[in-house]
């Protein structure tokens, strides 16, 4: 184990030791002097941990003759002898010991052929050396030599790999191995760990150790990560002073690669392009080498699935110099017409990074965020990270001293577009009225953190918010809206307004916003709470069939043909908001919501309509069910909002099933018919244009009121005049 040692695997008492028997026959002859031997050894399988390395066999001879271990004048040892504190006797010569027996393996078969040992001299005494020998490998087994590093054995990511070649040794003391004098040819090398793999293939150049340094030839090394990338790096150079403080002198070439090649190895991509390159020169002492070089990649393409933001024209060219990676050059062209360029610094420790300063740059960026949904940005964004154990991590409402510190991201985005069209499910019922929370389960684990923001959402314009449900503009209240938190948790603080003319359309009645904010003020989740006040007009007719029934019918015919204010103040979380309602005439709440999906009041629904209720009510379920309005409208996209509902008929004094069909023309210009399902065929329509702001034209037809027996119905319009004031 002297050679073990010297190499530093690790600790005695937590190394694994080789276990295993020798076993041998010797013959002697000659003088006790001058006495002469053959050795005949076997070495039986030999258990390293886990591992086994099959049986040996070695002839060994003991020369007669000894062999003086000094080194005279400018012997090529003298200079390595005398750093590896040897002192010199008088007369300049230097003593490892008087004499030392010496022993020379004629043949050995190691390792069950594994190595080929060849005429190699073996002396003995204070010094042990080998001299003037040669071993050839033939796949040895480095997964099972790995078991003699400290930590390596019984682990579960132990190693495994080969090597074939040929190392010929001049001299070598096994107690410093790098002050030997030896040539080693590699036919084969391969070593692989938990996924990633290094393979060198056969190199015709020999790796030379003399005068304690090892001079590298152009040494090919292939390295394949988990992900199958792989990329093949050219070192050639020098490592200096091996015996105290080994010196690197090195260079490592990257060969190009063609991004091509790995589309279906990348994750999330689909397609790639662009040639990467670049060449690194390590220089100074081991523990802490200075790093100069360049690296860059040219003509870059990416697309990812699932995300519509291709990103063209990349280009990178990372400076490497006084220890620090500058990044010259990274830009691309995203979604189209958006521009991305991140500029930045990276100092080094060594080979390890000390910290990232960068500041990533956007212009006219398409963001990516869902159908239905089209935003437009420029960003200003800092990253930066430091890495090491000591840094204090920015966390929600305090700091955690001692933890490793997550890359963070500050900065601005500012919108200058952003439209939301996206269909929202949003019904009144009177659980509703409860305000009934969902009860939320924390999965978080701060081990699946990666990064931590804390970015400023800005909008110079209003954010446009236009779909089934509502029309509207958000103003983003100064100082903008902030995100903050990881990439797990994370929530955002700021508030948002609705513009007073802005529209709801709830269970086929337009609701008009007087007042409405969206407040955010959680830092651990995206939480808005609404504080919304809108108004709407809820009109019934009164028919002549009505006024000819009996006295019942002729009270539901009068409370029919009426109209209500009704006012909606919504509260509380998106999640489980509280809605309340009133009206001029008053009406209780269950009043107020019988009357927005049915058109009749309680007092109506005891009248003997339970009947005819029940069957609209599951025409009604039905539908949202199924999901058979949402299919409707992205089959035949011309419809923006299509709803299976109920309304009261003024024709036979109960609520019937209702189809409504609603279309957007324009921003300014929108469209509703709503027809009956039932014999009477009921059809009301309207169609609402904005002039400007505050000021409207509304046009209405309905075929509800027949008393004078007009084929062409009831033609109406409105002009709408709103007046703001505070």
């Amino acid at each position: 184990l002297t050679m073990v040692d010297a190499l530093g695997f690790g600790p005695t008492e937590t190394r694994v030791l080789p276990d295993g028997n020798v076993s041998g026959i010797a013959r002697f002859d000659g003088t006790l002097r001058r006495m002469h031997g053959l050795f005949d050894v076997a070495l039986s399988t030999i258990r390293l941990g886990p591992a086994l390395l099959p049986a040996s066999r070695i002839q060994v001879e003991m020369l007669p003759e000894t062999m003086p271990v000094t080194y005279e004048g400018k012997s090529r040892c003298e200079h390595r002898l005398v750093k590896a504190a040897y002192q010199p006797a008088e007369g300049g010569v230097v003593h490892a010991a008087d004499e030392a027996a010496t022993y020379q393996l004629r043949r050995g078969t190691l390792f069950g052929g594994q190595v080929l040992v060849d005429d190699l001299i073996f002396t003995r005494g204070d010094r042990p050396m080998l001299r003037e020998g040669t071993l050839r490998l033939a796949k040895l087994d480095l997964g099972a030599l790995a078991n003699l590093v400290s930590g390596i054995a019984y682990s579960t990511n132990a190693p495994i790999g080969s090597a074939s070649g040929e190392l010929r040794l001049e001299e070598m003391p096994l107690d410093n191995p790098a002050l030997g004098e030896a040539r080693l040819r590699i036919d084969e090398f391969t070593l692989a760990r938990d996924g990633t793999k290094l393979q060198i293939g056969k190199v015709e150049q020999e790796l030379a150790l003399t005068a304690d340094s090892l001079k590298i030839p152009s040494l090919p090394i292939t390295v394949t990560l988990p992900s199958s990338l792989a990329a093949t790096v050219t070192v050639t150079g020098r490592i200096e002073d091996l015996s105290t403080v080994p010196r690197l002198d090195l260079l490592a070439s990257l060969l190009p690669i063609d991004l091509a090649r790995f589309t279906n190895r990348l994750p999330f991509v689909t397609r790639a392009a662009g040639i990467v390159s670049g060449s690194l020169h390590l220089d100074g002492p081991y523990f802490l080498p200075s790093l100069t070089g360049e690296v860059g990649l040219k003509r870059g393409l990416l697309r990812f699935s699932g995300r519509e933001f291709p990103l063209d024209d990349i280009a990178v060219r990372l400076l490497v110099r006084n220890n620090e990676i500058e990044i010259k050059e990274a830009t691309a062209r995203a979604g189209g017409s958006g521009q991305l360029s991140l500029t930045g610094h990276l100092p080094l420790r060594g080979l390890e990074l000390a910290e990232v300063n960068a500041t990533l740059t956007a212009s006219n960026l398409t963001l990516p965020v869902s159908e239905g949904v089209k935003a437009t940005a420029n960003a200003l964004l800092n990253i930066s990270y430091q890495p090491v154990s000591s840094a204090t991590t920015s966390t929600i409402g305090g700091s955690v001293s001692g933890a490793t510190a997550l890359p963070q991201v500050t900065g601005t985005v500012a919108l200058t577009n952003f439209t939301y069209a996206r269909p929202i499910a949003f019904r009144v019922d009177l659980e509703q009225l409860t305000g009934k929370t969902r009860t939320l389960v924390d999965t978080y684990d701060p081990r699946n953190d990666f990064v931590s923001f804390d970015v400023s959402l800005l909008s110079p314009r209003p954010l446009r918010v236009v779909n089934n449900l509502i029309d509207t503009s958000l103003d983003v209240s100064p100082p903008g809206l902030r995100l903050i938190g990881t990439n797990q948790r994370f929530g955002a603080r700021g508030t948002l307004r609705l513009e007073p003319a802005s529209k709801l359309f709830i269970q086929g009645h337009d609701f008009r916003v007087r007042d409405g904010r969206i407040d955010f003020d959680n830092a651990t989740r995206v939480t808005p709470r609404l504080d919304v006040t809108a108004e709407t007009e809820v009109r019934r007719y009164a028919s002549s069939a009505s006024s000819s029934t009996g006295s019942a019918s002729a009270d539901a015919g009068s409370s029919a043909g009426s109209v209500w204010r009704i006012r909606m103040h919504a509260t509380g979380d998106t999640d489980a908001p509280i809605v309340q309602f009133s009206s001029d005439p008053p009406l209780s709440q269950d009043d107020i919501v019988l009357l927005l999906q049915l058109g009749i009041t309680r007092a109506e629904l005891d009248r003997g309509l339970a009947t005819s209720l029940a069957q609209t009510v599951s025409l009604e379920a039905l539908s949202a069910l199924t999901g058979f309005d949402q299919a409707l409208r992205k089959t035949v996209p011309i419809i923006d909002d299509f709803r299976l509902g109920s309304q009261y008929s003024s024709r036979s004094g109960r609520p019937e099933p209702t189809v409504s069909v609603g279309k957007r023309i324009t921003d300014d210009l929108r469209a509703t018919v709503t027809t009956g399902l039932s014999d009477n065929r009921e059809l009301r329509s309207n169609i609402q244009w904005k002039l400007q702001k505050g000021l409207s034209v509304q046009g209405s037809y309905d075929n509800v009121n027949d008393i004078s027996n007009s084929t062409t119905g009831n033609i109406g319009a409105d002009l709408r005049w709103r007046l703001e004031f505070e």
